[in-house]
């Protein structure tokens, strides 16, 4: 089956393609992707493109599909998926013999978030992302401060960033946002060289993706209404820097507001940690090339590193 689209690049590609599936799939009893793996094999640029869906194997509660996007019929980008049907958040099952771990559990994972969105003050555009006037960001000072203290020595290292990410060019403020657009998120976590030190940081770079994985949690649209629509919250993390060569994780949380504006979840709410759900969690491989390499390239008229 082939979709018709535009692909400018990264983790939009790879919305595209669960866009795609969506599709695909919306006739079935398997309506939703749970779980993505995905392969860049070369650049994608601004342009129409295919999405070549194939069924691989069909289970009972999960299946597995590929799906290659191809522009002027070459493969940029392989994936494969599994589909099944995403957990109603209102109605998850908490059984011994398929355990679930939630809050108010001591066990169940909270948001690695300290700083409720009300109280988050705008901290300028993501980074120098060419789509960048379409978002609004909020760093959460207390995560940026423990990253801090990392550098004094003491700890189990790593990098660590988090923000409150907040659309918003879209006309509609009350729209909730879909797979697609949590799969395009999901590729904005901070690259680790960029959370090192200052002073240790490499010169203006780029972090081309060679390989791709992300989970989708729960179903969406049964979101609780107190979770705010086009605002979402990013934790990343990364634990190892080789030659430039990293892995990026990324947590995509709700959010209980929009960034400086009060909420259904108040922030005087000792709980409000509690009340977020995370829906989605990536992992990631990536390099670190000099941006000019790549600026080469674009003046030759070419469309970007080869990898």
């Amino acid at each position: 089956m082939l979709h018709q689209c535009s692909v400018p690049n990264g983790g939009y590609v790879l919305g595209v393609v669960v866009d795609a599936v969506i599709q695909h799939q919306s006739t079935t009893n398997q309506p939703d992707p749970i779980h993505l793996s995905a392969h860049y094999l070369q650049p994608s640029v601004p342009g129409p493109c295919e999405v070549q869906i194939r069924i691989q194997r069909i289970r009972r509660r999960y299946s597995n599909i590929t799906a290659d996007l191809y522009q002027k019929g070459n493969m940029n980008v392989t994936t494969h998926i599994i589909v099944g049907t995403l957990p109603d958040v209102n109605s998850l099952k908490i059984e011994r013999a398929t355990p679930t771990i939630l809050p108010p559990h001591p066990l169940a994972t909270r948001i690695p978030f300290y700083t409720h969105t009300a109280l988050s003050k705008y901290t300028g555009k993501p980074s120098k992302l060419t789509f960048k006037n379409a978002f609004e960001q909020s760093k959460d000072p207390v995560v940026f401060e423990m990253q801090n203290k990392k550098s004094l020595g003491g700890t189990n290292g790593g990098l660590e960033s988090s923000a409150w990410l907040e659309l918003t060019e879209e006309p509609d403020k009350t729209t909730r946002l879909g797979l697609p657009a949590i799969t395009f998120l999901a590729d904005l976590g901070k690259n680790p060289p960029s959370i090192l030190p200052r002073d240790e940081q490499p010169g203006e770079s780029w972090f081309p993706t060679m390989s791709f994985q992300i989970e989708f949690k729960v179903k969406l649209s049964t979101l609780p209404d107190y979770i705010a629509p086009q605002t979402f919250g990013l934790w990343s993390y990364g634990r190892f820097l080789v030659e430039g060569r990293h892995e990026l994780h990324t947590e995509v949380w709700t959010a209980p507001s929009a960034i400086g504006k009060p909420g259904a979840v108040a922030a005087d709410d000792p709980n409000w940690r509690d009340k977020m759900f995370c829906v989605a969690r990536s992992a990631q491989m990536a390099l670190t090339i000099p941006i000019e390499v790549n600026r080469r390239k674009a003046a030759k008229g070419k469309e970007g590193v080869k990898l």
